[in-house]
């Protein structure tokens, strides 16, 4: 468990356009763990990918350590990822049942994240939005490479292609990251639905303004004025005041 208080909050949305939501998530603010799933492969299958991620890391305990909890999550993505490997192989060699995932972590003093695809996780501290995830996309490729601008990726027309997620190759690739916590952090998790649809400072404004309770709504609702023509999946965390003693992250 984490060293401090912590609220949650969560909301998802088909949407406008779409017929059915392919996203997922999890909110377990009484072991520390929150995700989003945004699912792919088209009729039932983004729902399949996205829903086993959640239901698997769902019904985790409680972890003994930061080193292990990270493990753990680690082990049950890579097992979801080989039964959606073969399920897929199974329909049909071409299928696709996929589904990227971004997971936060909480444990004594520290946080730590791990993700595959393009839901992000934000950041928000004394009023600045930080990413925290790097897009596995092949838009942050070409801006990685200096062949787009940052502000140009968003909107491009390879924006939807992705180069990680769970359930597309036989190795899961997890991107992993983790620092220390500090009392009245914001985290964000977010569906791609989102941060297409809405300009950083937007999210802030909401962020600082809006009852932490009513954020993941206002978001949402804030995205699909804004146009999003995906599911908008977003989950809140806020860090209260400290309550006991340090631990870390292995």
């Amino acid at each position: 468990m984490t060293d401090f208080a912590v609220a949650s909050a969560a909301a998802t949305d088909t949407g406008t356009v779409r017929k059915q939501n392919e996203d997922a998530f999890l909110d377990r603010p009484d072991i520390g763990l929150w995700v989003v799933a945004d699912g792919m492969g088209g009729h039932d299958d983004g729902q399949l990918a996205s829903n086993a991620i959640v239901q698997a890391l769902g019904s985790m305990a409680e972890p003994a350590d930061g080193a292990s909890f990270i493990g753990e999550v680690r082990s049950r993505l890579a097992e979801v990822n080989e039964q959606l490997v073969a399920t897929a192989a199974a329909r049909d060699g071409h299928a696709v049942i996929g589904s990227t995932v971004v997971a936060l972590m909480t444990f004594g003093r520290f946080f730590a994240c791990l993700w595959a695809g393009d839901s992000r996780l934000y950041q928000f501290r004394h009023g600045r939005l930080t990413q925290v995830t790097r897009d596995h996309s092949q838009v942050q490729e070409m801006v990685d490479a200096g062949l787009l601008a940052p502000d140009q990726a968003e909107h491009h027309p390879l924006g939807n292609v992705i180069t990680r997620a769970v359930g597309v190759g036989p190795v899961l690739e997890l991107d992993k990251t983790s620092d220390p916590l500090e009392q009245d952090d914001i985290f964000l998790l977010c569906s791609d639905g989102l941060f297409k649809a809405m300009e950083d400072e937007t999210v802030s404004r909401i962020l600082a303004e809006a009852s932490f309770e009513d954020v993941p709504r206002t978001l949402i609702d804030a995205a699909l004025a804004g146009g999003s023509k995906d599911n908008v999946t977003v989950v809140v965390i806020r860090i209260g005041p400290e309550k006991t003693a340090v631990a870390n992250f292995g």
